[in-house]
């Protein structure tokens, strides 16, 4: 009887250690596509927000309508695009000329910056480094022109002292005139290589909103099921539990997309007034950049404040100036004043957990990584809370209720 309990003891040892190794081997196998799939992952990511969105708009015409799920769905990539298309047909022309002023005028931009900052000493110290150069454009042009004024006065004296001396040896000689250098670059090149070097993966940035759309709409359009599919893969007994996490997820994902699009449009709406008041030119380009880069957090209105400065020094420093201020007072306002009021009714996130996860995801995948760490932070605290933290906040509940009262 020991024998036999003996042998089915190592045997009960050698099946629990293939187990074992074969989870580990599993889950080092998953890892590593994940690594090497991280950029996809972000799409995928991407797509689920854009899905998030479409059900919200689905979801109240059906509550308000009643209609089928389907025909509430459809309604709202239709109602998407009147919208997408009404903004094109409204501001679309006015936007595509600012921004392709905003290209043009990006040299004149940078030479009045870098001698902005030549001019003063405390201010060259303090960013000198990242303007060198700037101002030297305008002082390789000057002297481009000094040398071919001077090349041709010199021209037209030798032309004139040969034609007293010798007419027909004047006929005979070549002339020479001086070629100015090439103008500067307009900066369109320079602004598109880092773009893509910001928002690059495999398939390039029209590829990735490309895949992004259609995911978007593919995940939107059927949800239950991509979520039946995902708990299925889960044990019998914690299926329960996988479904209320993934509901629970969606739920708080729809509750930051509403506070950050009711912040992008108040942002959007001060800034383009605060521009209109100081009498910007490029006032609706700037105000949609500053109210799309609301979705970037601590990033974003950095981001946003730097074409905005630049367009002010077209209209000098004190422009400048005054921009900055417009864009601290912005930021103030939306930071203590917007941001906390949606967020009583919306989704809080911890501001120094963001910034610290933002600085891991840029590190790891650039652009995207920044622009798409704020859900991917949802949905981990989410999945955190609900399978670990909440239940070790159930159970010293129900601990305390069992203590006897004293």
């Amino acid at each position: 009887m020991s024998l036999f309990g003996t042998k089915k003891t190592e045997a009960s040892i050698h099946t629990k250690t293939w187990t074992v190794m074969g989870i580990v081997i599993f889950c080092l196998l998953v890892t590593g596509i994940f690594i090497y799939t991280f950029q996809i992952s972000l799409l995928l990511m991407a797509g689920i927000v854009l899905a998030v969105y479409l059900r919200m708009i689905a979801d109240k015409i059906k509550k308000w309508t009643g209609w089928k799920d389907m025909l509430c769905y459809g309604m709202s990539i239709i109602i998407t695009l009147i919208i997408l298309i009404g903004l094109g047909w409204l501001i679309g022309a006015k936007v595509q000329g600012q921004a392709k002023e905003m290209v043009q005028q990006l040299p004149e931009m940078k030479k009045r910056i870098g001698a902005a900052v030549d001019a003063s000493p405390f201010v060259k110290k303090l960013v000198g480094k990242y303007t060198a150069g700037w101002s030297e454009g305008e002082k390789k042009d000057s002297a481009a022109a000094t040398t071919t004024s001077q090349a041709g006065a010199d021209t037209s004296k030798n032309n004139q002292q040969n034609s007293v001396t010798d007419s027909s040896k004047q006929n005979q000689q070549p002339t020479t005139t001086a070629q100015p250098e090439a103008p500067p670059s307009s900066g369109g090149d320079g602004l598109s290589s880092i773009l893509k070097s910001l928002f690059s993966s495999t398939f390039g940035l029209l590829g990735d909103l490309y895949a992004i759309f259609f995911l978007g709409i593919f995940l939107a359009a059927v949800p239950r099921e991509y979520v039946n599919g995902m708990v299925s893969l889960l044990p019998a007994s914690a299926q329960d539990k996988g479904r209320k996490t993934m509901e629970k997820t969606g739920l708080n994902l729809k509750k930051w997309f509403k506070g950050t699009v009711y912040s992008v449009l108040i942002t959007f709406a001060l800034t383009a007034i605060g521009l209109l008041i100081i009498g910007v030119d490029l006032w609706l380009i700037l105000a949609i950049i500053a109210g799309l880069m609301t979705f970037i957090p601590n990033f974003g209105p950095i981001i946003a404040l730097i074409p905005a400065i630049m367009v002010g020094f077209l209209q000098g420093p004190q422009m400048a100036l005054w921009i900055f201020i417009l864009y601290f007072f912005v930021q103030l306002v939306e930071s203590n004043i917007i941001t906390p009021a949606i967020q009583k009714r919306m989704l809080d996130t911890p501001a120094a957990l963001l910034l610290f996860f933002q600085m891991i995801m840029g590190a790891l995948s650039g652009g995207w990584g920044v622009v798409l760490a704020t859900p991917i932070l949802v949905v981990l605290m989410t999945v955190v809370k609900e399978l670990y933290t909440g239940k070790k906040e159930e159970t010293v509940i129900e601990e305390k209720t069992k203590e006897p009262e004293k």
